[in-house]
């Protein structure tokens, strides 16, 4: 700010300077030119580095600030801060989904793990419960409602055997195996 209001002060004193140059007169005093092109340096000075603060917040720097040029300093800053805050939230809801992603991979690799175990042990009291159906229908005479009472355990059995076995294939499925 106090470099443009130098500047805005001593446009007058350049107009003035222009006029007089013009009509072939040279009698401002030197420490007032001298004056204005330091103003000017210093506006030259203070622009180059609001570049270069600039470029460096297009490239994700959020820790830049500018102090001059009064209220578009301060718009300035409030862009920087609500750029940091949004970054800063984007980098939470990221952390969050790789949370959560690696909670859901564990919850369905124990899932698979549960199954695959469940199928084995559920799979030997069946396999003997086949069995001794197996050995009581060819080795004793049975009356026809044994019989078919008989070939019921066994053809349930294989249903079953038959759906432990698919579990078992969507475990290892699961598993990468």
């Amino acid at each position: 700010v106090k470099a443009v209001n130098v500047l805005i002060a001593n446009f007058g004193v350049l107009r003035e300077f222009s006029v007089a140059l013009a009509n072939g007169r040279i009698d401002f005093e030197v420490p007032t030119r001298i004056h204005l092109l330091d103003s000017l340096k210093s506006l030259q000075s203070s622009l180059k580095h609001l570049s270069w603060q600039t470029q460096e917040v297009a490239a994700g720097d959020y820790d830049q600030h500018v102090d001059f040029l009064g209220d578009f300093s301060t718009a300035f800053n409030l862009m920087v801060d609500a750029l940091r805050e949004k970054q800063r939230i984007e980098r939470e809801a990221m952390e969050q989904v790789i949370q959560a992603r690696n909670t859901a991979e564990m919850a369905n690799k124990t899932k698979s793990a549960f199954l695959a175990n469940m199928s084995h042990e559920i799979r030997t009291p069946l396999n003997g419960i086949l069995g001794m159906a197996q050995v009581l229908l060819t080795q004793s005479e049975h009356d026809k409602t044994q019989r078919e009472g008989l070939e019921t355990i066994m053809a349930s059995g294989h249903t079953l055997m038959s759906l432990l076995n698919d579990v078992l294939d969507m475990s290892k499925i699961e598993a990468g195996k």
